[in-house]
């Protein structure tokens, strides 16, 4: 899958596309309006040369991220190697809703290679990554964040409870798979799913169809809690499922595959955190702190 991947840089280009008078600078991409004509005839050398001066310029700047000078294949086997490093953690999500996956140094740990992808398990979760969308590496705080751009970052948007059947693409060897629902949280660029074969809940599920989880007349939000289900966050990029319990609202957050959903930051429909240096023109698919 790795092979299928450019080995091409990528453009600098943001789609924010903006020449401020003062500088002949891009307000998006950092390029000169000269670099812009000529970037696609450029050798690997100028092209090189090139990205370290955009990197200046946006230090200099201040935009509080730059990119990584690497290519599509070059980004996927980053992530591909640090699945080994247990210092290694990756999390997908949005304000208010997040699924990370990281495992220990002496924790059974499993790869796996899928058609369109690669992955690892353990007892606790999965991840699954597959880098084929249009995707750029933005970096910032010790994050390396592989984004999509908003045109193809979008995935159901769901506003309300929808059921969707069996899941046909279970990553965790122990599950027992189930049916999926998504909880319908509303984020562009991740579905934040359950997957359950409890009966009960699934009947629960099923009258909410159609509400908002937090609405007070499905107590959805507190059957969850009490159910404990597999969950399952969906992004263009990647795939988490966490099977460890949901911590409690004044639990210790467990170590390993976890989740967040946080009611009061959903509620302000952020796609990006407020502090997110990211344009607002990408939406990350996966991000991967600790070996940047």
């Amino acid at each position: 899958m790795l092979d299928s991947l450019s080995n091409e840089l990528h453009s600098p280009c943001v789609g924010i596309c903006v020449l401020k008078e003062e500088t002949d600078i891009c307000k998006g991409c950092a390029r000169t309006a000269s670099e812009i004509e000529d970037w696609g005839g450029m050798s690997e050398t100028e092209l090189k040369s090139a990205w370290d001066r955009i990197a200046t310029r946006r230090a200099e700047s201040g935009l509080g991220y730059s990119m990584a000078a690497l290519s599509k294949r070059q980004l996927a086997e980053t992530l591909d190697k640090a699945l080994d490093n247990p210092d290694a953690v990756f999390t997908a999500g949005g304000y208010g809703a997040l699924a990370e996956f990281s495992h220990t140094e002496d924790e059974p740990f499993e790869r796996f290679q899928l058609k369109n992808g690669f992955g690892a398990e353990t007892k606790k979760g999965a991840i699954a990554f597959r880098p084929l969308a249009s995707f750029k590496g933005f970096q910032f705080d010790q994050q390396l964040a592989l984004a999509v751009h908003a045109k193809r970052a979008a995935v159901s948007r769901n506003g309300t409870i929808q059921e969707l059947g069996p899941d046909q693409c279970v990553l965790m060897s122990d599950s027992s798979g189930g049916v999926l629902f998504d909880l319908g949280l509303g984020l562009y660029h991740i579905d934040f799913c359950i997957r359950t074969n409890d009966q009960n809940l699934i009947s629960h599920l099923r009258k909410a169809v159609g509400h908002n989880i937090f609405s007070e007349n499905t107590e959805v939000w507190d059957i969850l809690k009490k159910a404990q289900p597999e969950r399952v966050i969906v992004s263009q990029l990647a795939r988490i499922e966490v099977g460890q319990e949901i911590p409690q609202e004044d639990g210790e957050t467990p170590k390993g595959p976890h989740t967040h959903i946080l009611p009061e930051l959903l509620a302000h429909k952020c796609a990006h955190p407020p502090e997110s240096p990211l344009p607002k023109t990408y939406f990350p698919g996966i991000t991967l702190y600790g070996v940047v």
